[in-house]
């Protein structure tokens, strides 16, 4: 189909609707990056697993993520289909998935799209697989990937360095919450609201040894500890698990911006997940990640570029002592730099939408 002529109509789609609060913050901030740089609510279409609950919350279209005729109408209604969210193109967690969005961003260039991925890549394991990302990604428009390690992936499965910048992921463009917000939800658990706690945010898996000496850690720093559960359909039934075993509180927040609410008001915040950690750094919330042990390297690739302690799953009690005191002590405002980027992509997909020519290696603003 050829070209359309770019009225600015962009369609999102992504793991949106579908429990976890990190693609949730994602969309959230998406979104509004994409209004103060002129595109209309009117304009924006969402592919959702929750399409009704979507519609209240973002108030633009929504439509079934798994149903074909609202996909390829959602596309043919759009001059601009972005592949955003964490790590979509992937197969560690399942090939039909990876599947998925190539077919998505395929079938968004047959209905005349452009298209964008956002987010990272990788990894992609197996031959085949990576041919066929790479096919399907030198035909994207612009690749707009969260970090360094992404953009080195992309580069060697054969995409043009022309089309690839490296951004940062849209939630650091999520507001802060009010102070009274964070108050009122601590209230609603903590026996006193001025309780001192910390967040802990652990994925689900086959219990590692080290969560034991995790909490053991924690224990000796004088604060609450709270099992926050950034992934609902993933990780509520882990958490559940550890908080019975250990006799903790669990908390499982509603949307993206009450999991920003815990964060800003933890003394430190210890996370497996990507987007605690991301949302603690908007926060200017001390914070270290743990690895998983695979070779999924999207929390360690932040925690280089944010300049975060990031430990292995199995490491000792000490070692974590030491990383949460040296996050502790170098306390340091968000990065701005990463705002700037992420605020620049949100610039850049409604440029491209509206029929403009992106150069991704143009210089980015000096102020945010």
């Amino acid at each position: 189909m050829k070209r359309k002529t770019g009225s600015g109509r962009i369609c999102i789609g992504g793991y949106a609707g579908c429990g976890n609060l990190g693609d949730d913050a994602i969309l959230t901030a998406l979104i509004g990056g994409l209004l103060r740089h002129g595109a209309g609510r009117e304009k924006i279409t969402v592919l959702s697993g929750d399409p009704r609950l979507d519609r209240r919350r973002f108030r633009v279209r929504c439509r079934y993520r798994k149903n074909l005729f609202s996909v390829l109408g959602a596309f043919i209604g759009s001059d601009l289909f972005v592949c955003g969210g964490g790590s979509l193109l992937q197969n560690r967690t399942g090939t039909l998935s990876l599947l998925y969005y190539l077919f998505l961003l395929a079938l968004a260039r047959r209905c005349g799209c452009r298209t964008v991925c956002l987010g990272g890549i990788g990894p992609i394991r197996g031959p085949f697989f990576r041919r066929l990302t790479g096919h399907v990604l030198t035909q994207v428009d612009l690749l707009l990937l969260r970090d360094p390690l992404s953009a080195a992936f992309a580069s060697a499965l054969g995409v043009p360095d022309a089309c690839v910048r490296v951004g940062a992921d849209p939630a650091f463009l999520l507001p802060l919450p009010p102070p009274g917000r964070g108050v009122f939800l601590r209230r609603s658990l903590l026996p006193s609201g001025g309780t001192p706690y910390c967040c802990l945010s652990l994925r689900a898996g086959p219990e590692p040894g080290g969560t034991d000496l995790l909490l053991a850690a924690v224990a000796r720093c004088a604060v609450l500890p709270i099992l926050l559960v950034a992934d609902r359909d993933r990780d509520a039934e882990h958490a559940a698990r550890i908080g019975a075993k250990a006799g903790l509180r669990s908390v499982i927040p509603r949307d993206s911006s009450e999991l920003l609410a815990w964060v800003s008001g933890a003394r430190f915040v210890i996370s497996q997940r990507l987007h605690p950690l991301i949302l603690s750094v908007r926060a200017s919330v001390p914070c270290v990640g743990i690895g998983d042990g695979s070779d999924d390297r999207k929390l360690p690739a932040f925690c280089a570029q944010a300049r975060l302690p990031c430990l292995p799953p199995d490491a000792g009690e000490e070692d974590l002592l030491a990383a949460i005191g040296a996050a502790i002590g170098s306390r340091r405002r968000a990065l701005p730099d990463l705002r700037r980027r992420a605020e620049a992509d949100c610039r850049a997909i409604c440029a491209l939408a509206s029929g403009e020519r992106v150069n991704p290696r143009r210089k980015l603003p000096d102020a945010f």
